[in-house]
């Protein structure tokens, strides 16, 4: 039987959209979802398991350590031979051993907003022998979760070959490969609303994870509000309630919170927006995908404004929308020199123009 191990909303909407586009039966694959810790995100999750079943998934939720290395034991124990295991998230070191304990025939990542852009990057690196991306910390972020994962055994050894199940336009190095969607399963599972008058503005947790600054995102949201005629503010599930409580206010804005990530929860209104625009969301490449009439704005942050750690990253993410021409063209494009400190890490397999 093939696996799939899932842990956020976007990732099961992903391995949905895998068994899909390859032809395969869902009683041929058994699911488990780790469930987040983050109360929003499981509940976004549950939410898609009761809206769209699997015969065969199992709910975990690993609340430490122990949980986790006791889970992967089970797992490497029970499995038996698996032809395919699709995972979630590569940089956890946890699924990238249980993928060298199966062996499996074929290992499939699929997306979780925009990730799998940059372990792209990282693995083409790898396979033409250069260095990857530092920051994808792929054997634990601190010297203690390293030395753990060494007593427990876990090596986090990455595959010799990887599939990508996505939506993105990525140019792999061999062995490694794509397998393209574009959402056929969800945009099948009921009729598709008709289009509104009314634009969306998408939120977004680049303030919360430290990337810009809330004065920063707050000035690109009103600069986006003067492109997209916009009456409401749809939150991220991890934002922060008092920015959003604030932004709605400056600009005038309704605030309205789904119970499922915005790719499901667009099809579920009587209408949709005519309209949709973002400082950066990987929900915008979704919606590209899914809506070729819809109009779809990214307005991201220059390069100065980016905290420097994650200016490398950031650019990657936006070459990647940037193919689906909703958003700037990224600076280093036209000034390369802006990346000369780290020349060796420049942007590979992802599209430049």
């Amino acid at each position: 039987m093939d696996r799939a191990v899932v842990g956020t909303p976007r990732q099961l909407l992903g391995a949905a959209e895998w068994v899909h586009a390859t032809g395969r039966s869902r009683s041929d694959v058994h699911l488990t979802v780790l469930l987040p810790a983050d109360a929003n995100s499981a509940q976004q999750t549950l939410a898609l398991l009761a809206d769209d079943p699997w015969p065969a998934c199992d709910v975990v939720r690993l609340r430490g350590t122990r949980d986790r290395y006791s889970w992967l034991r089970e797992m490497t124990r029970s499995s038996g031979t698996v032809e395919a295991l699709l995972i979630g998230e590569y940089r956890l070191t946890l699924l990238r051993e249980l993928a060298d304990r199966l062996r499996p025939d074929e290992l499939v990542l699929t997306d979780d907003g925009n990730a799998t852009v940059l372990v792209a990057n990282h693995r083409n690196r790898r396979n033409s022998g250069r260095r990857g991306l530092d920051s994808l910390r792929l054997n634990g972020s601190t010297d203690s979760r390293k030395h753990l994962h060494r007593i427990a055994g876990l090596h986090g050894r990455e595959p010799d070959r990887l599939v990508y199940s996505t939506i993105y336009g990525l140019a792999p190095q061999q062995p490694d490969r794509v397998e393209g969607h574009r959402f056929d399963h969800l945009m099948s599972r009921g009729d598709i609303p008709a289009m509104g008058r009314d634009g969306v503005v998408l939120g977004s947790t680049l303030a919360e994870s430290g990337i810009i600054g809330v004065e920063t995102y707050e000035r690109l949201v009103g600069e986006l509000l003067t492109n997209l005629d916009a009456c409401e503010y749809w939150p991220h599930r991890r934002e922060d309630p008092a920015k959003v409580r604030h932004l709605a206010d400056r600009f005038g804005l309704r605030v309205r919170s789904w119970d499922m990530p915005v790719e499901r929860a667009i099809l579920s209104g009587a209408q949709r927006p005519s309209a949709v625009g973002a400082v950066v969301s990987s929900a915008l490449d979704s919606l590209a995908v899914m809506f070729p009439d819809m109009t779809v704005i990214g307005h991201p942050p220059a390069f100065d404004d980016v905290s420097v750690a994650a200016r490398w990253s950031m650019e990657i993410v936006l070459r990647a929308s940037y193919a689906n021409r909703h958003v700037a063209r990224p600076s280093s494009i036209d000034r390369p020199d802006r990346w000369t400190a780290q020349s060796d890490m420049a942007p590979e397999g992802i599209p430049a123009a």
